[in-house]
């Protein structure tokens, strides 16, 4: 069993009860247009690109058997239709690596058994053993469904509560696998976000889902509701989220406003955002009475 590009995130305090370890896995179904983790769509991670930490020294055309690298009038492209991702280039640079953060050149994905992930996260999960748990995150976490579920079965055979963060677009088979080895869900909503118009069939969906969610006794189920302005925030979308959770007896509920940061990956893939992040951050106004609209429900909102 593969697990592709995981990354951690050391004791997040916002994906899951109490502290967590944070697995980001590859691949994503949703390709929401707000999306701040493009890279993580992919199947495989593309190469990343900080440009503006490049000192053209020139390595990297070295390395490269491919033409992927060029640099014209002071400036570093990279040509993805040519790039196989092999990493020469990224070995090759004296001011690269694996930390995303200050590398010109950046392979985030990596391949490894998920025994192997689980002993190297070990040390990590025995911090939070008793204070909180693991998180499996995305992209779409289930999307690698073998992997995940192994993963899950070898940190719950350990004593670590499990989360799982999913887009809810799966088939219902995979999240009736994945059930049983799962302490709690955020729930992500995508076909009621994503739609256009909306219909009985996802109402439906949602339904079903959440049933399979619920049978497993005690399971914490919490509602994640990213609200980019001008486009999950419309008046039927809201109503519609409210009658989901309160039909399915989801009692909690987390706003996430757009993320100002957005544009990065985007930048370091070379591509643009297909929507004006500016224009669809809300003000903590817009975000009050969302969230004021939820609470009045009965709904816990964290914001």
């Amino acid at each position: 069993m593969k697990v592709a590009y995981w990354s951690v995130g050391w004791l997040s305090t916002v994906d899951g009860p109490g502290n967590r370890v944070v697995l980001y896995l590859q691949g994503c179904p949703a390709k929401c247009p707000w999306c701040h983790s493009p890279h993580s769509q992919y199947e495989n991670s593309p190469l990343l690109l900080q440009e503006s930490l490049c000192r053209f020294c020139g390595k990297c055309i070295e390395a490269c058997q491919n033409g992927v690298h060029r640099i014209i009038n002071g400036k570093h492209t990279i040509d993805y239709q040519r790039c196989t991702a092999c990493g020469k280039c990224v070995k090759a640079c004296p001011y690269s690596g694996e930390n995303t953060a200050n590398s010109v050149l950046c392979l985030p994905t990596v391949r490894q058994e998920a025994s192997e992930v689980f002993e190297l996260l070990r040390p990590q999960l025995d911090i939070v053993k008793s204070i909180g748990g693991i998180t499996l995150s995305g992209g779409e976490a289930l999307l690698q469904t073998d992997s995940a579920i192994e993963l899950l079965k070898l940190c719950r055979n350990y004593g670590i509560h499990t989360c799982v963060e999913t887009s809810m677009l799966l088939p219902e088979e995979v999240y009736r696998a994945a059930a049983q080895y799962v302490d709690c869900w955020l729930l992500g909503f995508r076909n009621v976000y994503l739609s256009e118009k909306i219909s009985d069939d996802i109402r439906e969906d949602c339904r079903r889902k959440s049933d399979i969610f619920k049978e497993k006794q005690g399971v914490c189920l919490i509602a994640r509701f990213p609200i980019i302005k001008g486009y999950t925030d419309t008046k039927e979308k809201v109503t519609l989220l409210m009658d989901i959770l309160l039909e399915n007896e989801v009692k909690e509920l987390e706003l996430l406003p757009c993320n100002p940061h957005t544009e990065h990956y985007y930048t370091l893939l070379g591509k643009e955002v297909s929507i004006n992040i500016t224009k669809c951050i809300p003000s903590k106004q817009e975000i009050r009475r969302i969230a004021d609209y939820f609470r009045e429900a009965g709904i816990q909102v964290k914001q």
